[in-house]
């Protein structure tokens, strides 16, 4: 090459790189929009939270509903399984509560439950036991002190939750998680690691992918709504990406989860593989 030539390719590169990286810069931003659009069909409805702990990088989709609190429904076994452990309300995740024989919608309620397969399987009767087992004091002063939502148990010991006061944002929801993750609740080893545990929804060589979803049909803020909560992160690489969604559309919990699903293989974030180290939970 001509020397003369040199210092005029050398330019050329430099703009070219420098041209480069934006789009790079950009397309983060842009994969998580055409995720969360492709995998919500009414965005304008649905928010979805990403946050990665290690660079403190928020992404957001619909901000307004992400700040807005709603019934947690039942991504409220989370803390719910945490005091339970933790005041010994059961001893450990696969203690079992019988079934007092009344009959329930869903089938898979109609029998005994451990602490592990009713998180699993989502059934409500047991967590309702814990909860009168934990007593509403404890409840209430636990609440407070891990900073959950409006921690708000006025409107009755075994359906706060689910109708009644307590409310906590997508926001809100990742904060709560992070603690747990750090390990920073004023809440024994004992329960953090029962939790942990019981939240496992897959893990692979060197990941795993914890949630809990949830569904709300009710009033909020006297309007009547149907809202599908999906909570959780994975560890991955050591990084651990929170995420928290919900839509107000009338999509249920596990619709929910089955979107975020999809947005984080989308991303990246997750195993395109990962069903197949689904973890699998026995009824006792």
């Amino acid at each position: 090459m001509h020397r003369a030539l040199l210092p005029v390719v050398l330019a050329l590169l430099a703009f070219l790189t420098a041209c480069s990286a934006t789009p790079s810069t950009l397309s983060s931003a842009d994969k998580f929009h055409e995720a969360t659009t492709r995998a919500f069909a009414s965005p304008d409805r649905a928010c979805v939270v990403l946050v990665d702990a290690s660079t403190g990088q928020s992404r957001v989709m619909n901000p307004s509903q992400a700040a807005h609190r709603y019934p947690p429904a039942s991504t409220f076994k989370i803390p719910n399984s945490l005091i339970a452990l933790h005041t010994r309300a059961i001893p450990d995740p696969d203690h079992i509560l019988t079934w007092d024989g009344t009959t329930h919608q869903r089938e898979v309620n109609n029998r005994n439950h451990s602490l592990r397969s009713a998180f699993h399987f989502s059934v409500l009767w047991y967590y309702q036991e814990l909860a009168r087992r934990v007593g509403n004091p404890r409840m209430q002063q636990l609440l407070e002190s891990m900073h959950y939502g409006n921690a708000d148990t006025s409107s009755g010991l075994t359906t706060f939750w689910l109708r009644g006061s307590l409310r906590i944002s997508a926001h809100e929801q990742i904060a709560f998680l992070t603690t747990i993750h750090n390990r920073s609740l004023p809440l024994s080893s004992h329960a953090l690691d029962g939790l942990l545990d019981i939240m496992i929804l897959a893990q692979g060589p060197g990941w795993t992918f914890r949630g809990k979803t949830g569904t709300y049909s009710g009033p909020v803020d006297g309007i009547d709504s149907s809202l599908g909560w999906f909570v959780g992160w994975i560890e991955r690489d050591g990084r651990a990406l929170f995420f928290a969604a919900n839509d107000s559309t009338g999509l249920m919990g596990p619709d929910v989860r089955e979107r975020v699903q999809q947005v984080l293989v989308d991303l990246g974030e997750l195993p395109p593989d990962w069903e197949e180290h689904a973890r699998n939970v026995d009824l006792p």
